[in-house]
């Protein structure tokens, strides 16, 4: 006679048990590269009103990338220039007689990280930012 106490059962059960863990940060959370810094940012006047723009990416790869002007001078705004292998970079510009201001300028870089905006002031010879910047000594 079989007993009822005496069966085993017929099928394994599964174990419900959770084990917690802390997954570890990995290369997809973290930014990748390094944020690219605008050094050396200069704009000379060459002749009346003509400007040269310049200077140099700091980045992990700065050749290649994009650099973009703006500031709100006529001619400027979207203007790009591109960064040699050693991250310099040179744009020329027209700038009016009344059309000086600031010149601002970023980068994005390949890991798409933007670089804190530089700024730098123009006025063309002629103009009266540039005629009140002389002094005048007796």
């Amino acid at each position: 006679m079989l007993s009822l106490f005496n069966r085993r059962p017929t099928r394994v059960r599964p174990d419900y048990r959770v084990r917690l863990g802390m997954e570890s940060l990995d290369q997809r959370i973290q930014p990748a590269g390094t944020t690219p810094v605008i050094k050396q940012f200069v704009a000379l006047e060459v002749s009346n009103g003509y400007f040269i723009i310049s200077g140099k990416v700091d980045d992990d790869q700065p050749a290649g990338l994009t650099v973009t002007f703006g500031g709100g001078i006529p001619g400027l705004d979207e203007h790009h220039a591109t960064t040699a292998s050693d991250g310099s970079f040179s744009f020329s510009v027209f700038v009016g007689v009344n059309q000086g201001g600031m010149v601002t300028a970023t980068v994005l870089d390949g890991d798409r990280n933007t670089s804190p905006e530089v700024e730098y002031e123009v006025h063309p010879t002629g103009s009266p930012e540039a005629i009140e910047d002389e002094v005048s000594v007796p």
